[in-house]
């Protein structure tokens, strides 16, 4: 009897264990989307281009060149997409975060707390940019929310989001290394997928990489450009 339940409370302990592991991974770790949720970072400084990049609640518009982008956000849709002319719009939801262009890149930095216990009425910033160039870097650090690129040629990418959907359409990466907690990857119109990139993705659901189905994991391909994805609980779908 008292073996029985020795071995039901060993269980249990593991049980929460495995929970809280899966918890802590899903969300790119409990400290981090913390600090993303409740935005305890910023960047302050000056505004290259029209707009104001203060740290306000007021919406920003800007031009000028950048060919690189670092985005660190708790709340936020993200859009970046060829255009004829380089340009930044940002709506902050009377959110006060930061949106400034330095020494070629764009900085956007929020730099309130706008989680909201019941999950009511979130605010979030809603990003578009636009760019006729390639873009060389690009950091993203999202708590919650949305990405989607379309069209541009990257660099090197680091993309770190918590809970949210990814889609990259008509793309190009030298590389592109994502971290996603919970959500759905997309990513279609790569240049040459089977010859020129190679694949190491994990994910604890499925994956699919140019028609083929993998289970939890797959490394695919010899190319020079590389895609690297660890995604918790989320599909993850390559297409041509």
């Amino acid at each position: 009897m008292k073996r029985n339940i020795y071995l039901a409370v060993i269980w249990c302990i593991t049980a929460v264990c495995i929970l809280v592991g899966i918890v802590i991974h899903a969300g790119g770790g409990f400290f981090a989307l913390r600090d993303k949720l409740f935005s305890l970072s910023g960047i302050a400084g000056a505004v290259s281009g029209t707009g104001s990049g203060n740290s306000d609640t007021a919406d920003v518009e800007l031009s000028g060149a950048f060919h690189r982008i670092d985005i660190d956000a708790g709340v936020a849709e993200i859009e970046i997409r060829h255009g004829s002319d380089f340009g930044v719009s940002l709506r902050k939801d009377g959110i006060q975060s930061t949106c400034r262009i330095v020494d070629d890149t764009l900085k956007v930095s929020q730099e309130e707390n706008v989680m909201s216990l019941t999950g009511e009425n979130e605010r979030k910033l809603t990003l578009l940019i636009t760019t006729p160039d390639d873009i060389d870097s690009m950091e993203t650090d999202l708590g919650v929310g949305s990405i989607r690129l379309d069209g541009v040629r990257f660099g090197n990418v680091d993309m770190d989001l918590g809970v949210g959907n990814i889609d990259s359409c008509d793309c190009d990466y030298n590389l592109l290394d994502i971290d996603c907690g919970t959500g759905d990857i997309n990513i279609s119109g790569l240049t040459n997928p089977e010859t020129a990139y190679s694949f190491d993705i994990d994910s604890f659901a499925a994956i699919t990489v140019l028609g083929s189905l993998y289970s939890t994991e797959c490394e695919r391909g010899s190319g020079a450009n590389i895609i690297q994805i660890d995604c918790g609980v989320g599909n993850v779908v390559i297409n041509e």
